[in-house]
């Protein structure tokens, strides 16, 4: 079978079990297992249906059954697990992925089990513990710490391709987690092995596995099993899980810090959603704006050195009036306040920087920062080097991050390195100092401060890794705990769906919150705030009729709201309810009679109207209200031109062209010309529209403008020629 077949077929079974439709299943997963001669999974087929063919029997014959409900679920799921195993059965042979690369790597270790991997794990940790070093007065080798971590990393590969996991590989998994000889980075590392190969296929032993180690009382293993357990369960929302399984995780939420822990853990799921457009912010523009700010001081203070000598010791003013430009402020306040929110703002700055042989290991990106790491060693900064101990309890960043570090650190000539390392030691007190306030203010929780940190870590994977296509991505889509059946509970109350509906959006994501606040109205009742939100939601999607229903229900509650009022006016006038505009726009002017956007809106609303003295006379308005304003200067030549009140019009468009007129500019302009009978002059301004655009714009642009020409008592009816004529004025 191809990949696309294979895919085809996979999508096939699901859609068979979604409709319930279990004997063509069966039927359709043995034909393909006979087609590949994998006669095992024919005959777990066959015993499968038996099962079923029992159970059918008894309903049949009317026998009560109060498991028959459980029994149906466990051969539904059964059925996808055979589908899956013929799957990765088909695809070993020669599929180039990662993971089946992986999987014929493990396959081809002979005897090797998972058992004996821990075995050897645990004897190359006993001989690297500080009992039989001391006792033995020796010091951990490099070939020591080399052959622990390659056990590690065999561990790592051998639980993520295992499929499906035995009675026997769930108890070793469990032993290893538990087990506190081993290292704790190194269980947790496994913690992701688990989910990774969770992600991979479908296993209700793998999930029991993270239910397990969620109760582990190291916060790295425990936040680590949960945020593995909230992605699975997001993935796999559609599937019911057998009884068990539900009552381990119903089980979980009896535990004090769980509700705590999960809303966390979807916090910070959906915030890195929010990565890229904040990478971007950085990219596009706090980064230039700081660029151009050094730039700006360079310039500034460029050919003073001779008068160095001279320069006293104050602070130079200029200093401040560099920084004190409200865009850099304003981002540089919105880049703080994302840091300490826990947004991701380092993405853009690290992504460069995973190009390091140590990120084409698979197991490295989920590997928790370790000061004793080999690759830390010999950077040469390890846990008696200030770098590295700096790196080590650097606050904000990710443990993948830190190595990312770690490893650009490490090309640097050793002089700069050795600078470095002099200055951080003579600034030691101060730096720790710093630390523990950033600890102390921004993650005052360890296990918030580790959910962060994980999701990051994993971001990067899913985000940066070379072959990152071969992976399912949770990133993919936004996480909603509503609809993910074993989590929903942890969000129905009305404190829960308030903050998660707020969180979304806070972020932007409204059609998720606009779903969670339509919840609440049903459950809580009309709310003046709550509609104003749900209005703005439906505007931002795009749906401005359900925008000005919520927003007209928010009035009839709140009236005289001003927000409300110039949201509601605002998608009256994009549905070209003009009237409905007009009116409430001039209840908002009643409201703020001095208001220059307010008069501008309404004097826009009657252009739109063909009211055009009604709208001449509210830019009129403005020019009273501030009379420094160019803004009411455009609309009011325009308005103006429609009344043919041409030798007014021209007042003010020669006030525009004496500022710095556009290509619209020269547009109306040459249309007042031609009103006026002066088409040299019109073909003039024409001709500096096209240059500020192209022919092709200007041209439709006049075609476009045909109605408000008639209006403005321009005959028509020679148009073909005006544009002839001009076409040929540009091509000359």
């Amino acid at each position: 079978m191809t990949d696309k077949e294979i895919r085809q077929f996979s999508d096939n079974i699901d859609v068979l079990l979604g409709k319930r439709r279990l004997a063509d299943a069966y039927e359709a997963i043995r034909n393909a297992a006979r087609s590949v001669s994998d006669w095992k999974i024919v005959d777990r087929v066959d015993h499968a249906e038996q099962s079923y063919r029992y159970m059918l029997r008894y309903l049949v014959d009317g026998v009560a059954d109060p498991q028959r409900d459980k029994v149906y679920t466990d051969l539904v799921n059964e059925a996808a697990l055979i589908r899956d195993m013929l799957v990765r059965s088909i695809s070993l042979a020669d599929m180039p992925t990662l993971y089946f690369n992986t999987l014929r790597s493990v396959g081809s270790h002979g005897d090797e089990t998972l058992r004996g991997l821990y075995d050897d794990y645990l004897r190359a940790c006993d001989s690297m513990s500080p009992f039989n070093t001391i006792s033995r007065d020796i010091s951990v080798s490099e070939s020591d710490r080399l052959r622990a971590e390659m056990i590690e990393r065999d561990i790592f590969n051998r639980i993520w391709v295992t499929f499906p996991f035995s009675v026997d590989d769930e108890t070793i998994v469990n032993d290893m987690l538990a087990d506190d000889s081993l290292p704790v980075a190194a269980r947790a590392l496994f913690v992701s092995a688990v989910t990774l190969g969770l992600l991979a296929y479908c296993d209700d032993r793998r999930l029991t596995v993270l239910t397990e180690a969620y109760r582990s009382p190291h916060t790295q293993i425990s936040v680590r099993a949960l945020v593995g357990l909230t992605i699975a369960l997001d993935k796999y929302k559609s599937h019911e899980f057998a009884a068990p399984l539900v009552n381990r995780i119903a089980a979980l939420r009896e535990l004090p810090g769980w509700h705590e822990d999960i809303r966390q853990t979807v916090v910070e799921l959906i915030r890195t959603n929010d990565t890229e457009r904040i990478s971007g912010k950085l990219r596009d523009e706090i980064f230039p704006e700081i660029k151009k700010m050094s730039r700006n001081i360079a310039d500034r203070f460029a050919g003073s050195l001779s008068d160095l000598d001279n320069m006293s010791d104050d602070a130079n003013p200029e200093w401040e009036n560099l920084i004190s430009d409200e865009r850099i402020r304003n981002n540089l306040k919105e880049l703080g306040e994302l840091q300490q929110e826990g947004a991701d703002v380092f993405m853009a700055t690290f992504a460069g920087l995973k190009q390091f042989p140590f990120f084409n290991e698979t197991a490295n990106w989920f590997m928790p920062y370790r000061s004793d790491h080999s690759v830390v060693a010999s950077a040469g900064f390890g846990p008696s080097s200030s770098i590295g101990t700096l790196i080590d309890s650097a606050p904000y960043i990710c443990d993948s991050d830190k190595y990312s570090m770690l490893l650009s650190l490490s090309m640097m000539p050793q002089s700069q390195r050795s600078m470095m390392a002099s200055q951080i030691e003579s600034q030691k007190q101060e730096i720790n100092e710093a630390m523990a306030m950033a600890d102390r203010s921004l993650h005052p929780v360890e296990r918030k401060s580790e959910i962060n940190n994980y999701v990051l870590s994993i971001y990067r994977f899913y985000k940066l890794f070379r072959r990152k296509g071969e992976f399912y991505n949770p990133f993919g889509h936004v996480v909603n705990p509503v609809d993910i059946a074993l989590l929903r509970d942890d969000f129905a109350g009305e404190e829960s769906l308030v903050s998660l509906g707020e969180f979304y959006f806070k972020v932007g994501l409204y059609a998720y919150s606009c779903r969670i606040f339509n919840r609440l109205d049903e459950m809580l009742g009309p709310d003046a705030a709550r509609y104003q939100k749900i209005g703005f939601c439906y505007e931002k999607l795009g749906d401005f009729e359900k925008a000005a229903s919520y927003y007209e229900q928010a009035d009839l509650l709140d009236g005289g709201n001003v927000w409300n009022l110039r949201r509601l006016a605002f998608v009256c006038r994009k549905l070209r309810r003009y009237s409905q505009a007009i009116s409430e726009t001039s209840r908002l002017e009643r409201i703020v009679p001095d208001d220059v956007s307010t008069a501008m809106n309404l004097g826009s609303l009657y252009i739109l109207t063909g009211d055009y003295e009604k709208a001449i006379e509210q830019f009129h308005r403005v020019e009273f209200i501030d009379e420094t304003s160019d803004r009411p200067v455009r609309p009011l030549a325009w308005g103006l031109f429609l009344s043919r009140r041409y030798d007014e019009a021209q007042t003010y468009y020669s006030r525009i062209l004496a500022g710095s007129p556009n290509a619209n500019d020269y547009l109306n302009m040459g249309h007042l010309a031609w009103a006026q009978g002066r088409l040299h002059n019109a073909i003039d301004f024409y001709r500096l529209s096209a240059a500020e655009s192209s022919a092709d714009t200007l041209v439709a642009s006049i075609r476009d403008d045909s109605p408000n020409l008639e209006i403005a008592g321009i005959d028509t009816s020679s148009m073909p020629m005006m544009l002839d004529a001009l076409r040929y004025e540009l091509g000359g």
